[in-house]
């Protein structure tokens, strides 16, 4: 039996609930590499050009993974300042009851505790993803 086949297969329905099928982690990456350490043959060691190409592909899912937050933060930033540039133009939208349709001019621009960016018309909120027309100044 191959002890390295085990690894990270503790508690799936848990991890299903937590993480996409098909989709490892960091930790998951570094858990197999150290169970291959752990569980080698020590008559025959793994090669050395294996175990640094792991190390390297280690390093690029971390740095994957920083950039892809970087980028999540940088759309957001853009997001932002676009939302921004609507601050006096009259905008047609849905409210956030869902159901109040609102037709005036943008007085303010705010992010909620989701990160969602919601614009202050009147006395609506409005999210910028249900703005469905965009006027000039009023």
């Amino acid at each position: 039996m191959d002890p390295v086949a085990n690894v990270g297969t503790t508690a799936p329905s848990k991890m299903s609930a937590l993480v996409p099928q098909n989709q490892l982690k960091q930790g998951d990456f570094l858990n197999l590499l150290v169970a291959q350490l752990r569980y080698q043959n020590p008559l025959e060691p793994q090669d050395q050009s294996n175990f640094l190409t792991q190390l390297a592909q280690l390093q690029m899912v971390e740095q994957l993974g920083s950039l892809s937050e970087q980028m999540k933060q940088t759309q957001k930033s853009i997001q932002l300042m676009e939302s921004s540039s609507l601050i006096g133009k009259t905008i047609q939208g849905q409210a956030a009851d869902g159901i109040t349709l609102v037709n005036d001019k943008v007085d303010s621009v705010f992010i909620d505790g989701k990160s969602q960016i919601w614009l202050l018309v009147g006395n609506q909120p409005v999210s910028i993803d249900s703005i469905f027309y965009v006027g000039g100044s009023a």
